[in-house]
């Protein structure tokens, strides 16, 4: 059966079995026919010779007084020899009645008229017989002739006298279908060591042929989209070889794109800021993005089961989401962070099952709980002053206040609606700023005339505290593009703060110089300073730092805003502080070419 499994084999035995088959259809077609024909043409010579029986044994056949015919052995014998060399067939004579041999063209073993049926059918029906019989283990022709002599004046027939047997053996046909049939054989035989010689060759070169199809195939299917086949012949195999190779192009070019989405997919999973982690039906890790290890603080195995992997709300979470369960949210705390893992099953015929996706929630739940601050803080911050100009309407509406008295209260009366009216400037500022209706008109402005012009309004303020406001420039035609309103919107916001900030007889330095392409506006105060802790949320919106600064009083809004108005007009604010020292905060913005050198400082 192992010879079976080649195609060579397969083809070289078809082969063979086409020629055996036509082989012996041959040989069914030839042989039986030609034994038949053969016979059949002895017998009809036999019978075509039958009349020179009755003429050779004529002179040999007598007749007595009671009518009884008699026939001289040796005369009937001597010339049915004579007819026997002519037609090469023995010849012998029966008595009609007991069937008894009277008379042979031949001397040896004598007929055994019992073999030869046709001598009886004649003897009954007085007509010729043929037919083929085996009589001692030899096969003959023979031809049964009734001889019946005539009268010769009337041309009567006297009656049956005797049965001439025409026998000749089939020996000499037999060798000639044996002659043909090994001829037959012969050609056979070597037909099919022809076939099997030019089958093998040429199965040979069609599995070969096959067989680079199928190195082909495996090489595709260990990874080689790049194989191509020769076609050199264009038959159906050279035609498959033709559909594989486009084949292979497509699957090539199929593949490129898949690997080309997986690596986007990849690249694009590996730079989220969100953890992706994606879960067979199962329970178990099978596939995770570095980010996921790094909000989790564990390396994460693929394998892994989710209550090795997550900690007890998520996989609670994902539990649900696994038996059917609601998609909500999950907020935990882990490593000092506040993070949301939120599940979704995929619901595909796919090893994933559902996806987990961790977000740090940390500082949207800071700004959230900021927000909160704020409105409760923005609440008061309008109900002291509601609570103040109502208290000063009241006293005015009284007729015994006098004029100095009046005037105190109308002073009064107006710091609480400038507090009003700061506090309802910096909402409208913060809500266009989230809608993105921020309406900017940047055009050159010189930032040390801006100065000036914004520390003049807090001379005033400076003055009742000790304070010195310096202003130093190294040209005062230093200009930048910018929108000049809301550029001394951000000048008032960090001037006020390093008035708030800084204690009685303190300096606030305002520097402005240019560096290569941009302008540089320096604030530096020699306040309290900030802690490194609140360094970095101080321009968070709501944010108002620790009461222990005092800072309070203010809405948490202003440097929010300032930071967000620098980056719409294209520049950048940072802060720097020492504790004890001061703090330092830096706008920088694009500069406008062309200005005039020139020496200036103000104080």
């Amino acid at each position: 059966m192992f010879l079976l499994h080649s195609v060579r084999n397969w083809l070289t035995l078809l082969f063979l079995l086409l020629i055996a088959v036509a082989s012996t259809a041959s040989w069914l077609w030839v042989v039986p026919p030609l034994k038949d024909r053969l016979i059949t043409q002895k017998l009809q010579d036999l019978a075509t010779n039958s009349p020179l029986v009755f003429n050779a044994v004529k002179p040999a056949i007598g007749r007595t007084e009671d009518g009884t015919f008699t026939i001289d052995q040796d005369a009937a014998s001597a010339s049915s020899y004579a007819v026997d060399q002519r037609i090469g067939a023995r010849i012998a004579f029966f008595s009609p009645g007991d069937l008894k041999q009277i008379a042979d063209s031949r001397f040896g073993q004598v007929l055994r008229a019992r073999d030869f049926v046709m001598l009886r059918q004649t003897a009954q029906s007085g007509k010729a017989t043929v037919g083929k019989v085996r009589s001692g283990g030899v096969d003959y022709a023979a031809v049964a002739v009734p001889i019946v002599p005539v009268d010769p004046k009337t041309h009567e027939e006297l009656g049956l006298a005797a049965i001439g047997l025409i026998v000749a053996p089939l020996g000499d046909v037999y060798s000639a279908v044996a002659l043909v049939e090994r001829q037959i054989l012969l050609a056979t035989g070597l037909a099919l060591g022809v076939t099997l010689v030019t089958g093998f060759v040429a199965s040979l070169l069609i599995a070969r042929r096959l067989k680079r199809i199928e190195r082909g195939a495996e090489a595709i299917a260990g990874g080689d989209f790049k194989v191509t086949l020769k076609v050199r012949v264009r038959d159906e195999i050279g035609q498959l070889a033709a559909s594989f190779n486009a084949m292979g192009l497509r699957l090539r070019q199929a593949f490129t794109a898949i690997e080309q989405e997986k690596r986007s997919a990849e690249t694009m999973l590996d730079t989220l800021n969100e953890g992706i982690i994606g879960m067979t039906a199962d329970g178990r890790v099978l596939m995770h993005n570095p980010a996921a290890a790094q909000f989790l603080g564990r390396r994460l195995v693929v394998g892994a089961s989710a209550d090795a992997a997550f900690p007890e709300e998520v996989a609670r979470m994902w539990s649900d989401i696994g038996g059917g369960g609601s998609e909500a949210p999950v907020v935990f705390e882990l490593r000092g962070r506040t993070l949301e893992a939120l599940g979704s099953p995929v619901g595909a015929d796919t090893d994933l099952a559902s996806v987990v996706v961790l977000r740090d929630v940390t500082q949207q739940e800071r700004l959230e709980r900021a927000r909160r601050e704020f409105v409760a803080n923005a609440s008061h911050e309008f109900k002291t002053p509601l609570f103040s100009l109502s208290g000063f309407l009241e006293l005015l509406d009284e007729d015994d206040a006098n004029g100095e008295e009046r005037r105190e209260y109308l002073g009064l009366m107006k710091d609480q609606v400038e507090r009003l009216q700061t506090l309802s400037h910096r909402l409208l500022d913060l809500s266009q700023v989230d809608a993105g209706a921020v309406r900017l008109e940047p055009r050159s402005v010189n930032l040390v005339t801006l100065a000036e012009s914004v520390s003049a309004e807090f001379q005033a303020r400076a003055a009742e505290r000790h304070l010195v406001i310096s202003i130093t420039a190294a040209t005062h035609e230093t200009t930048a593009l910018c929108d000049e309103g809301r550029m001394a919107q951000v000048l008032r916001a960090l001037l006020d703060n390093a008035i708030k900030f800084t204690g009685r007889g303190g300096q606030i330095a305002v520097t402005v110089s240019r560096e290569e392409d941009c302008v540089t506006l320096d604030i530096a105060d020699t306040g309290a300073g900030i802690s490194p802790a609140e360094l970095p949320r101080i321009f968070d919106r709501f944010y108002r730092g620790s009461p222990s600064q005092g800072s309070k009083v203010g809405t948490g809004l202003g440097l929010s805003i300032a930071r967000d108005l620098m980056h719409l007009m294209g520049g950048s604010i940072d802060a720097s502080s020492r504790p004890g020292r001061g703090s330092r905060f830096t706008l920088t913005l694009p500069a406008e070419r062309g200005e005039v050198t020139a020496g200036h400082a103000a104080s």
